[in-house]
């Protein structure tokens, strides 16, 4: 289960965006393929930004069914990498909160945790520090994504905070999502599957719909919406045919896979320090063994 929850990670980490502060003038009026364009380029100018995630999550299968409702306040920094989660999750009734600070100490990534029974730590391996980076950075998961994003249609125009938004809606491929995850270091949790089990991940991958508010004037990427229904249940698929002999997935159905973000603060994200609790925090791999 802990592989099968990292490829889901996968398809919601690749789409972590945020945007930048300025105008954008054009001489002609621009397309929506051009307007999402125009978004990944001002990405690439954040330095920090905060961001908020809703996602819903709702299972079947023999005997059983699951609803989970997850919410996520974030911060990113980048140059030295700094990273802050508030995560609050609802599952059958039950809510639990836990909290994560990714840290650069000195050359090294250090992860903090606290899931409601103390602080724990762990320094980052190469691979998992790369990891890291690789699905927080703001200038390169942008692109990945928003360049995948394609058969771009403006869908009207609204108003959020004072500020007029274009409603974009377009499909992101799943040949675009399998370029997104080799393209970064998340693809490490498919190590030591062969080759053949590789292309059998994205077997048959479908279309996923997304739709993009993007600021009318300055281009920059305000909220994103996208539903991966289809595209996980065709994971699930694709790994139990990889996984033959496991009963895991057997009959289980993903009858709602959705994830909501929104973008502030860009440029100028809340600033945090790491709580004095973690001064004692307790070696992670000491726990695990």
């Amino acid at each position: 289960m802990k592989r099968i929850l990292s490829l889901l990670l996968i398809a919601l980490c690749v789409v972590s965006i945020t945007g930048c502060k300025g105008a954008v003038s054009s001489a002609t009026p621009l397309t929506a393929q051009e307007k999402i364009t125009k978004a990944a380029e001002q990405m690439t100018k954040v330095k920090s930004m905060d961001a908020d995630m809703t996602m819903a999550v709702e299972l079947s299968g023999s005997g059983f069914s699951l609803n989970n409702t997850t919410t996520a306040a974030m911060s990113f920094f980048t140059g030295p990498v700094r990273f802050k989660c508030d995560l609050k999750t609802q599952m059958m009734g039950t809510d639990q909160a836990m909290q994560v600070f990714v840290i650069t100490e000195g050359t090294a990534l250090v992860m903090y945790m606290n899931t409601g029974n103390g602080w724990y730590k762990q320094t980052l391996t190469s691979d998992l520090a790369n990891a890291t980076v690789s699905q927080n950075n703001m200038q390169a998961n942008p692109l990945l994504f928003l360049t995948g994003v394609s058969d771009a249609t403006e869908d009207g125009t609204e108003e959020i905070g004072g500020k007029k938004l274009t409603r974009i809606k377009g499909v992101f491929t799943g040949a675009a999502l399998e370029n997104a995850v080799k393209s970064t270091q998340m693809s490490d949790v498919m190590k030591g599957t062969d080759a053949a089990g590789y292309a059998q991940l994205f077997k048959d991958l479908p279309n996923v719909g997304v739709t993009l508010w993007i600021e009318t004037e300055s281009m920059v990427l305000v909220k994103f919406d996208i539903d991966m229904t289809a595209f996980t249940n065709q994971i699930y698929k694709n790994m139990s045919t990889i996984n033959s002999g496991t009963t895991m997935l057997s009959g289980l159905t993903v009858n709602k896979m959705t994830m909501q973000m929104t973008y502030k603060n860009a440029n100028a994200a809340t600033d945090f320090m790491l709580p004095a609790e973690t001064v004692n925090a307790a070696d992670m791999a000491a726990k695990n063994k």
